[in-house]
């Protein structure tokens, strides 16, 4: 007797869930208690993995016909689907060749089924600009968390709302240019939102007053006049995230809203900064305006940009690292530093030895050196040369990872 096919449905169905969609869909046949869990499984991902497997078992057709199956696939399972739906991924790179509609498949009925059978997380990765979601997705009362990556969103012409999403990722998204006549997306609860590489983000019109964790990553090819959306709350921010480039940016926002006379002091308790350039004063100096703005910061993660090692320092970055040691000072609330793909020379070396000998409250210091680089006579060394730095904190205690 199969004793698994007497689990609980719930039980089975998390089962079904974590194995690849094509694999789910084999079990099946195996007896009525699986076909029906099958056709009311509550997580459907249709990856990257499940198109490749798409791709080689018509490998003999053409093209089109390869890219279009995953699609068809995709339209008979939630067309057959009989439960609800708490996860929905689609991750397809090749829908712009292929258009949002045909015969076998149609994606705008695709989102009205699963909106209307409880949804709760949505991710959604389809050719850039490739396809016009529909107000269902954003207007959808039982989401919670939406991902969209590789799209053009347009601007709202009716009242759209998210009650209940506490996570909003965009990544490769275009925001198109809105005006006064445009709706903003309410999102009352949202707690996390993400821009990762997006275009346009100052046209992002939305309402949320309470979100407290802000990610933005951007390339170093990325320019606006206005970086953020212009109706964004930056005082509610306790976590924010940046790359390197997006600090550059961010900074120059918070500029331009000074000028304005609009109130800087942000409340931010955790930073985390990533591929951090810190040979060059611009990027040096951009650290050091963000730190000021944050006078509550308790938690600093600072992932450094791999560099040859260099010694050598212009005035420019002389007078950096002494805003720094000099800003670093008064941050009496900062307890804990962590600091990755860090190496023994160069101005990582000196960011480390600034640092400890600034902040007048650490309590613990993570340093986190690629390994690969280190022999363990190196490794050695380098260790034994930060713990004979000078710190400001007798509470100073360092890791090393």
């Amino acid at each position: 007797m199969d004793r698994i096919s007497q689990l609980p449905a719930g039980i089975l169905d998390h089962i079904m869930g974590i194995l690849p969609i094509q694999e789910a869909a084999k079990t099946a046949v195996l007896s009525t208690v699986w076909r029906d869990i099958w056709y009311s499984l509550s997580q459907l991902c249709f990856d990257h993995h499940f198109f490749c497997y798409m791709d080689r078992k018509y490998r003999g057709a053409r093209k089109s016909v390869r890219r279009s199956c995953g699609l068809h696939v995709i339209n008979n399972i939630l067309l057959q689907h009989s439960g609800s739906i708490r996860k929905l991924v689609i991750c397809f790179s090749n829908a712009a060749r292929l258009g949002a509609k045909s015969p076998s498949y149609d994606m705008n009925q695709w989102f009205l089924i699963v909106t209307q059978k409880g949804i709760e997380e949505i991710h959604l990765r389809l050719a850039h600009n490739a396809y016009q979601l529909p107000d269902c997705i954003f207007s959808c009362s039982t989401l919670k968390r939406l991902h969209l990556d590789g799209f053009c969103i347009e601007p709202f012409t009716v009242p759209c709302k998210l009650p209940n999403v506490t996570s909003l990722c965009f990544e490769y998204v275009d925001f198109a240019p809105t005006s006064p006549s445009n709706y903003a997306l309410d999102v009352p609860v949202l707690e996390n939102l993400s821009f990762k590489n997006c275009v346009n983000m100052s046209q992002f019109n939305f309402m949320a007053t309470n979100f407290h964790s802000l990610t933005i990553e951007t390339n170093t090819f990325c320019a606006w006049r206005t970086f953020l959306p212009v109706n964004m709350n930056l005082t509610c921010i306790c976590n924010l995230n940046l790359t390197d480039s997006s600090l550059q940016y961010l900074v120059e926002e918070l500029d331009r809203r000074l000028k304005r006379g609009l109130p800087l002091q942000l409340n931010v308790d955790y930073l985390k900064l990533s591929d951090h350039y810190c040979q060059i004063a611009d990027r040096t100096s951009a650290f050091v305006r963000l730190l000021r703005l944050c006078p509550k910061l308790c938690k600093l993660d600072i992932r450094f940009w791999f560099v040859e090692a260099c010694n050598t320092m212009d005035d420019a970055m002389v007078n950096a690292l002494e805003e720094l040691r000099s800003v670093a000072q008064a941050h009496n609330k900062l307890l804990a530093l962590k600091l990755s793909s860090v190496n023994r020379l160069g101005f990582k070396m000196i960011y480390i030895e600034e640092l400890l000998a600034s902040l007048p409250a650490l309590e613990k210091v993570v340093i986190i050196s690629p390994f690969d680089i280190f022999d363990c006579k190196e490794k050695y060394e380098f260790r034994k040369q930060v713990l004979n730095l000078p710190r400001a904190s007798v509470k100073a205690k360092i890791v090393f990872v």
